[in-house]
């Protein structure tokens, strides 16, 4: 019985990996992709900006509809749906239609996340629930850095087209997984109605976990919209070297997230939760204290390694918080996970950008900082481990 857990848990840390991939593909090459069909350097930003946009309100929905209709039924229907709708990526000839496709591509994609860690928890032990959740974590930081070093390859020798054609057969692959998950009886609810009655009385757990999602992603905000543009001025650089090391750091975050996903997983299911949020909390504090300090390549290094044990640790912690709710309520958890994730960094992003526009540089970092700074604060003062 447990041999056939563990290769449960094996497809949907594979699924997990294949949920983000298209995603993570698609992040650095879709508004370039979006120019070379007739759109504008506004036009093709917005087009890049919409799958987060309609992201938001689509996982709230698709958190119901998961509680409503089933985990992997809806997990089924997300991948068979990004199947076509990515194909359709290299299908379109103008701007407007790949705004559609992006939009449809969106609502689709919404189901895969929260569908497949719910039934991560599902079929996890009691006492491994930390290290399956971690494990399947694992795997969407390996989708992002994956996706990240495919797209720029397959674009460069085959194309635009391509990448949207291998996706999609990644996606069928995925899909053809799911069907091979076990049928399983699902605790579902039969009004809408029951899921927010459970919600509301698991409020602590799920804000946590909404919380601490939040204060990481609002922190890799600051990355992505403010990053390239401190080092640029403070350093003097090109926008294509600005851009490059912003990459460099997102990579070496992601790399060493891994390790922290497991040792994470391993102090929850050993009752260390504290440990656990000392670790995160304070690891999210220093990479950005030391991008305030300094915006050389060691102090870029040391931040993207202090930053990577943040996400490793954080994410994982979300991911219990919220799964630690009755399971007829799992799907809308996770679901509200994933929006609070989207909204941390469109939130943070602009926010880094204004600052920087105002004449701060390093010292926009200390907004993210005494975020995390007081959230640490908060934990240890009010929640009982």
């Amino acid at each position: 019985m447990y041999s056939i857990v563990k290769r449960i848990l094996f497809i949907l840390g594979i699924i997990g990996f294949i949920g983000i991939l298209d995603t993570s593909f698609m992040l650095g090459i879709i508004a370039a992709y979006a120019k070379k069909l007739g759109a504008s350097e506004a036009l093709s930003g917005t087009i890049a900006g919409l799958y987060s946009l309609v992201a938001i309100p689509s996982s709230i929905i698709a958190g119901l509809l998961i509680d409503k209709i089933g985990k992997k039924r809806m997990l089924i229907l997300g991948l068979f749906s990004d199947t076509i709708f990515v194909l359709l990526y290299s299908l379109v000839s103008s701007p407007l239609q790949l705004a559609l496709v992006r939009i449809f591509h969106a609502v689709g994609g919404s189901f895969i996340y929260p569908s497949s860690l719910a039934l991560v928890a599902r079929f996890s032990r009691k006492d491994f629930i930390g290290r399956g959740i971690s494990f399947f974590l694992l795997m969407v930081a390996l989708a992002i850095i994956v996706g990240s070093i495919g797209s720029s390859i397959i674009v460069s020798f085959f194309g635009f087209e391509w990448v949207f054609r291998v996706l999609s057969l990644i996606m069928f692959f995925g899909f053809i997984l799911s069907l091979r998950i076990p049928i399983i009886e699902e605790k579902v609810v039969e009004r809408f109605k029951g899921v927010i009655t459970l919600i509301r009385s698991e409020k602590t757990n799920i804000l946590i976990g909404l919380t601490l999602i939040f204060t990481l992603y609002f922190s890799f905000g600051f990355i992505v919209g403010g990053f390239p543009f401190v080092v640029q001025k403070s350093l003097g650089l090109t926008e294509e070297k600005a851009a490059g090391l912003t990459g460099m750091y997102i990579g070496v975050a992601s790399i060493f997230s891994i390790p922290a996903f497991l040792l994470i997983g391993y102090l929850v299911d050993k009752k260390r939760v504290s440990v656990a949020l000392l670790i995160g909390l304070l690891s999210l504090f220093l990479s950005n204290i030391v991008l305030v300090l300094s915006s050389v390549l060691q102090a870029q290094l040391l931040s993207s390694f202090m930053m990577g044990i943040a996400i490793g640790s954080l994410m994982t912690l979300s991911s219990w918080y919220v799964l630690r709710i009755p399971e007829e309520a799992r799907g809308t958890g996770t679901g509200l996970q994933q929006t609070a994730n989207i909204l941390g960094t469109a939130i943070g992003a602009p926010t880094a950008g204004l600052l920087v526009n105002f004449g701060y540089l390093g010292l926009i970092f200390l907004v993210p900082g005494l975020l995390s700074l007081l959230i640490f604060i908060i934990m240890m003062l009010r929640i009982k481990f």
